[in-house]
């Protein structure tokens, strides 16, 4: 896959084709710069040509407080997806952190959310009933977020070692059923598993439990209280953790808790490089992601060292 950095020049002409709702005749990989507000934003755009009249799944990725777009692209590698069809976006954090503000409020940042979300649909990069939000870190705090505020622009969302903070989880109101995953660490010490005060690069406030948050988006699905419980196969057992998939029944749309005993702040990875202290290798979690929302692409064997 060929990915290149557009001019100014063509992003300039990007951004007037969307304002005009004209797609341009074919896109490329690259980044996309458009206005929010009067500032000026960007995102990374990873897929193949387009194909016409077919309006593909879009996964947009939002990365930790200490990565930009092009650095998260080496980490959760969703390559994969977009070789098979689906619109692969990098959200990018000015200057890598998001403004997060340390009353838990991310506002300024799901205004630029919007903005990628109407861009992307102006250019008919993809279908709007099918755009799947992912995050880790303080950038899975600005997915869940945004599902919470304007879930009627996506059709799920998963967040890795991630929660929502107190005054957001109580005013948690998705539009409609969305797939919603979270992926936690139950000896997390940036994001506790229980609840408390976060240490994020971009966010040291409060945080909500794990089971509340992922609680108020099973609520909002209609699901059962008992979940059901799966424990992944112990492929590592020198990791000293073990991953737990907990479903909820009976949802409008489904909810998923993977709870990783053991796990600190690091997202599951079956990687065959450096063993890293506190990281899960039982499970991937590129495949968690896009088995859950049944988006192409899984890896069918560990990969290298950084592929998470």
């Amino acid at each position: 896959m060929r990915s290149f950095r557009l001019p100014a020049l063509a992003a300039a002409l990007l951004l007037g084709a969307a304002s005009l709702n004209v797609a341009p005749a074919q896109a490329a990989s690259g980044r996309i710069v458009f206005k929010v507000g009067d500032t000026l934003r960007s995102a990374v755009l990873v897929e193949r040509s387009r194909l016409k009249r077919k309006l593909r799944p879009v996964l947009i990725v939002f990365h930790n407080g200490t990565r930009t777009a092009s650095l998260a692209r080496r980490g959760l590698r969703f390559d994969r997806f977009a070789t098979n069809g689906g619109v692969l976006v990098y959200a990018d954090a000015p200057a890598g952190a998001w403004n997060i503000g340390a009353d838990g409020k991310a506002t300024a940042e799901l205004a630029y959310v919007n903005a990628l979300v109407r861009r992307l649909v102006a250019d008919s990069l993809g279908d709007p009933r099918r755009i799947y939000l992912v995050g880790v870190g303080s950038g899975g705090i600005v997915a869940l977020q945004a599902a919470c505020r304007d879930g009627k622009s996506f059709a799920g969302v998963s967040a890795l070692l991630a929660g929502l903070p107190p005054d957001e989880l109580a005013a948690c109101a998705p539009a409609h059923p969305l797939a919603t995953m979270l992926v936690a660490g139950t000896a997390d010490k940036r994001v506790p598993f229980e609840g408390g005060v976060a240490d994020l690069p971009d966010y040291k406030g409060p945080m909500a439990s794990a089971e509340a948050t992922i609680g108020a988006f099973a609520q909002a699905n209609g699901c059962g209280p008992k979940r059901g419980r799966t424990e992944a196969p112990d492929r590592d057992r020198a990791d000293g953790s073990r991953a737990i998939i907990e479903a909820y029944p009976s949802c409008k749309a489904p909810v998923r808790l993977v709870r990783i005993e053991g796990g600190d702040h690091f997202a599951p990875s079956r990687t065959t490089g450096t063993r890293t202290p506190g990281q899960n290798r039982d499970v991937s979690s590129t495949n968690l992601v896009l088995s859950f929302f049944r988006l192409p692409g899984r890896d069918v064997a560990p990969r290298t060292a950084g592929a998470q």
